[in-house]
């Protein structure tokens, strides 16, 4: 279970040209944690940064005339979408080039990808691939080598490079709409899922947010998760949670279990530590005997190491093994939580006996217990944001 006890702030990616400390998802403490920076030590020797040149190139606000200009070699600025911010977007370097008569290359940001045109495609197409390329989590245009949108604006294939070296074909396809909700089919190498989300949602960064969190996922644990649901809504069971923990402004940001979870509120927690959290609880069941949803032996680790990595794990076991999962995959994506270990050994350091199975997950060498699944659940669970 991931709770807020307040209403949920946005979660955002890495915004181009903003200055200031880096901000990170802190799924213990329900907001997002500026981090640490060390001291600037001004002296009389001290020099002034040079003016950025980009101060001085032209703001083009219709797409279409940018990619015109850019084409001609003009250089330029693009706004793009602020999540937290919205009446305040941000800018941030455009270029295009032809590489070929239905081939472009395309840097934002700093970023380049090959954006690929169908030969039938329509003569707005390149601007509505464009239209969605500058929607995307600026994680994913950074991994992004190919793109070439389908039949829809939300359709698309992409070719990914991830910063671990693994290079991943990625597919996207509206699988259907039911109400006000649209459901599509995510594959992401061999792995394939769901992703459904409110028909009025910013979907071409959800799917992308989706993808990037995913391929943070060692392959093999990739087919733990068969489906992800964002709701915008509050979790029905809220009251309930609230008068357990005796918190009247409790609100979970997100459930997990059963090989599935669901993000409350919009998109706003759809961040590492969230999904990490509850992700870990359908890895859980993956390697139990016992039908619960924390591996064979995590409690006798727990009373060997004699210590929670927050203060959320006291909950009980299962909470611990999210909370424990999630501060293990944050770290390995060198993105550690404000609170408690910020390397791989301090982590084993002061967590010995569960850093033993959770890396033996990671790493490949236990491997889940085939005869329990999702059937096996004992249901969805909350984690602490």
């Amino acid at each position: 279970m991931c709770r807020v006890d307040a209403a949920p702030r946005p979660v955002l990616p890495p915004q181009p040209r903003t200055a200031g400390p880096t901000q990170r998802s802190d799924s213990t403490q329900g907001n997002v944690s500026t981090a640490s920076r060390d001291r600037l030590e001004l002296s009389r020797q001290a020099k002034a940064e040079p003016p950025d040149p980009q101060e001085d190139w032209p703001i083009v606000e219709d797409l279409g005339e940018a990619v015109q200009r850019a084409l001609n070699g003009e250089s330029l600025q693009i706004r793009l979408p602020n999540r937290q911010l919205p009446d305040r977007p941000l800018l941030t370097p455009f270029a295009i080039t032809r590489e070929a008569p239905n081939r472009y290359q395309v840097t934002l940001g700093g970023h380049a990808t090959s954006l690929n045109v169908p030969d039938n495609a329509p003569p707005d197409a390149l601007i509505q691939a464009l239209q969605v390329y500058r929607q995307f989590p600026e994680e994913l245009r950074a991994t992004m080598v190919t793109l070439q949108l389908g039949d829809r604006p939300d359709e698309f294939q992409a070719q990914l490079h991830t910063p671990s070296g693994e290079d991943l074909p990625v597919r996207v396809a509206v699988a259907g709409q039911t109400g006000d909700k649209t459901t599509f089919d995510l594959t992401i190498g061999m792995f394939r899922f769901k992703l459904t989300s409110p028909s009025g949602n910013p979907h071409a960064f959800e799917v992308g947010e989706a993808i990037v969190l995913l391929s943070q996922i060692p392959g093999p644990l990739r087919p733990v998760l068969h489906e992800m649901a964002i709701d915008n809504g509050s979790d029905p069971d809220d009251p309930t949670f609230a008068k357990q923990f005796g918190l009247a402004s409790f609100t979970s940001a997100a459930t997990g279990g059963n090989a599935g979870m669901t993000f409350w509120h919009g998109d706003n927690n759809l961040a590492p530590g969230v999904f990490f959290h509850e992700f870990g609880h359908s890895l859980g069941q993956q390697f139990s005997t016992k039908h619960t949803m924390v591996p064979d032996g995590w409690e006798e680790a727990i009373a060997k190491d004699g210590r929670t990595v927050t203060e959320y794990a006291k909950t009980d076991a299962d909470e611990d093994f999210a909370e424990t999962w999630m501060t293990y995959l944050l770290i390995r994506n060198g993105q550690p939580p404000r609170l408690g270990p910020q390397t791989l050994a301090e982590f084993t350091q002061q967590f010995p006996a569960r850093a033993a199975i959770v890396e033996a997950i990671f790493e490949g060498s236990r491997k889940p217990n085939r005869d329990s699944g999702p059937e096996d659940a004992t249901g969805p669970r909350r984690s602490p944001k």
